[in-house]
């Protein structure tokens, strides 16, 4: 496990090696953060990298994800999305085909557009009670899903 802040994470990113790697983020976590992680991630040209994101310890300004905050970053395997997000944005993570799991708080209270699609290897989403709308194709083309657990609370899907 690597521990790190919003400030630091994109120079841990540039120095990792082979492997699978659990990066731990603490600290606030603001949009413009997250386009540097983005950029990071996605510059990493190596297979051989697979990255956990985890914001456990971290907080979040309300919008993860406008306009694909993590698209295409292959690299990722898991993802602990942060505290304080409450809209999971479009695209957020779509085309992330190692992503095998995503963990969503219960501050979030809507996913958008294809907030998942194309992420080839999720087998199970577990939505908290908080969320109420779930956007078009958020699980389009998730081969591997086999289990999503939708609550009660969701009063919009499309």
């Amino acid at each position: 496990i690597i521990n790190t802040n919003a400030t630091d994470i994109c120079n841990v990113i540039d120095n990792l090696t082979d492997g699978t790697h659990t990066i731990k983020v603490s600290g606030t976590i603001h949009y413009e953060t997250m386009i540097f992680i983005k950029k990071a991630l996605q510059k990493i040209a190596n297979p051989e990298i697979k990255i956990n994101l985890d914001f456990s310890e971290a907080v979040s300004s309300p919008q993860l994800g406008p306009n694909g905050t993590f698209k295409d970053c292959h690299c990722l395997t898991s993802v602990i999305i942060p505290e304080g997000t409450i809209y999971l944005g479009q695209y957020a993570f779509y085309g992330c085909t190692s992503l095998k799991s995503v963990t969503i708080p219960y501050s979030v209270t809507s996913i958008g557009n294809y907030a998942l699609a194309y992420c080839i290897s999720l087998t199970d989403v577990t939505i908290p009670d908080s969320v109420t709308s779930i956007g078009t194709y958020t699980f389009q083309n998730c081969s591997s899903l086999t289990s999503v657990t939708i609550p009660d609370s969701v009063t919009r899907i499309g």
